[in-house]
């Protein structure tokens, strides 16, 4: 008897533990979405009533371009599936499709037991159409139709509904465009995307336009609402059309001023050069090469080169600086300088520079100490020094390279006259300054010109001629 009554009991608490094991099965009893057609940006509710049931999994399926938030706002990933936990419930969305034609979504119903157990095999599905929104850009413009070459320009948009846009520049021989104002970086790509990442939906874009031709080139720039990461529609674009001005060719520099003054600073010569130009990046100076004479900047003594712009760094384009000038020779030399202004491409212009001619003095020599003289005894040396220049005939030929007593008496004949010799002066050494002044007198006197033999040379005939002139 008692092995019956726990054989019993065994059979109760297996029929109990089989109750609790296996709950019923769902049940379905309705699954909606209302309505099953609606325009874009409307709303759509989700039903569902299942029997023996906890809740539910759902499963929403949207076409690239469909796009739903529910209504907190909150955006519903699709494709995602998602639990519910009632057996009787609804759910709201709001849909925005910018696909650019009506697409249908799909939503698939998981039912649960009451042991919260996912019956995949009962699931069903509902589903409903959105039309797509017409035009999801509705604003696009430039900051002006005409774009000045190099000068920043903003484009401009509004719209909604599409998660982003795109920019799109048609491609021109003589234009290239840049970001904001880089104009140093690599260019925007024209005929494609501008952009690796998708602009807001609404927003502005600065680009700079550099165009290298002279005349004014089109250009056309479109924005392209997203469809999806990385999908746009060209089919609802906008499009503006926009001039580039062509290349404005800068005005060319002028040389407004360039002078200088000499100056012995103890036996240094100083050279001050000042100049002023428009329309100037910057300036240089070219030294004629003249025999002997050399020039360094005064800052720290640097060789300057000659027949070349002198400084390895633009001037200002207005300014002054010093150099220091050396003349070895004991008599006084020209010199000639040229000021360069340079263009804003960096080279110098020298077809519109101005010269400037100066004549550096003679060699400082530092002379010794004389006995004093008694003035009746250095009257008597000027008295004998000037009957002896302007008395004394020349007998013999003088040129250029000559030395001594008769070039001295040549120069002081000379200097008389400061059309002929305006240096005045007096070295005894016959240089370039001495043979100007006699080739000035041989053409004031009609004795020879330029190019004719024994031009610029003490001879036979102008030795005759200033001798016939000295005072007796």
């Amino acid at each position: 008897m008692r092995h019956y009554r726990t054989f019993m009991v065994a059979i109760v608490c297996f029929t109990l533990s089989s109750t609790w094991v296996h709950a019923a099965q769902p049940t379905i009893s309705t699954f909606t979405v209302s309505p099953s057609s609606i325009s874009n940006n409307y709303n759509v509710s989700v039903a569902w009533n299942i029997d023996n049931s906890v809740g539910a999994d759902l499963l929403i399926t949207c076409p690239i371009g469909v796009y739903l938030k529910d209504t907190n706002g909150a955006t519903v990933t699709c494709g995602n599936r998602f639990p519910v936990s009632v057996a009787v419930g609804s759910l709201g969305y709001t849909v925005t499709n910018v696909s650019g034609s009506s697409a249908t979504v799909s939503v698939r119903l998981f039912p649960k037991d009451q042991m919260n157990v996912v019956y995949d095999a009962l699931s069903t599905i509902a589903s409903f159409t959105a039309s797509s929104a017409v035009q999801p850009i509705s604003d696009f413009s430039l900051s002006s139709t005409t774009v000045i070459s190099g000068t920043p320009a903003a484009l401009s948009w509004s719209g909604t509904d599409a998660p982003g846009s795109i920019l799109v520049f048609s491609c021109a021989d003589s234009v290239r465009l840049y970001k904001d104002n880089a104009t140093t970086s690599a260019p925007l790509p024209c005929g494609n995307e501008v952009q690796t990442a998708d602009l807001p939906i609404s927003g502005t874009y600065v680009f700079t336009a550099v165009n290298t031709s002279l005349s004014a080139v089109p250009v056309q720039v479109t924005i392209r609402p997203a469809i999806a990461a990385g999908l746009y529609d060209a089919s609802r674009g906008k499009t503006l059309s926009f001039t580039v001005a062509g290349y404005v060719l800068p005005p060319e520099p002028v040389v407004q001023s360039f002078s200088g003054t000499v100056s012995a600073v103890g036996t240094t010569t100083m050279l001050n050069l000042q100049w002023a130009t428009k329309n100037a990046a910057g300036a240089n100076i070219q030294i004629t090469c003249t025999e002997g004479i050399s020039f360094a900047t005064s800052s720290n003594a640097k060789t300057l080169p000659c027949n070349t712009p002198a400084f390895s760094q633009p001037l200002t384009s207005s300014g002054t600086t010093t150099l220091i000038v050396t003349n070895p020779d004991s008599f006084v030399r020209p010199i000639s300088l040229l000021l360069l202004p340079q263009k804003s491409n960096g080279t110098y212009q020298g077809t519109v520079g101005k010269s400037l001619s100066l004549l550096v003095p003679a060699r400082v020599v530092i002379a010794a100490p004389q006995p004093p003289v008694s003035s009746l005894a250095a009257l008597s040396i000027a008295l004998t020094s000037t009957s002896t220049a302007t008395r004394m005939p020349f007998l013999q030929n003088l040129k250029r390279g000559s030395k001594g007593a008769d070039v001295t008496q040549l120069q002081q004949f000379l200097a008389q006259d400061t059309t002929i010799y305006p240096e005045g002066t007096v070295s005894g050494f016959y240089g370039p300054g001495t043979e100007r002044a006699v080739s000035r007198f041989q053409e004031k006197y009609g004795l020879a010109k330029k190019g004719q033999r024994g031009y610029g040379t003490c001879g036979p005939a102008t030795r005759a001629k200033i001798n016939s002139l000295q005072t007796p």
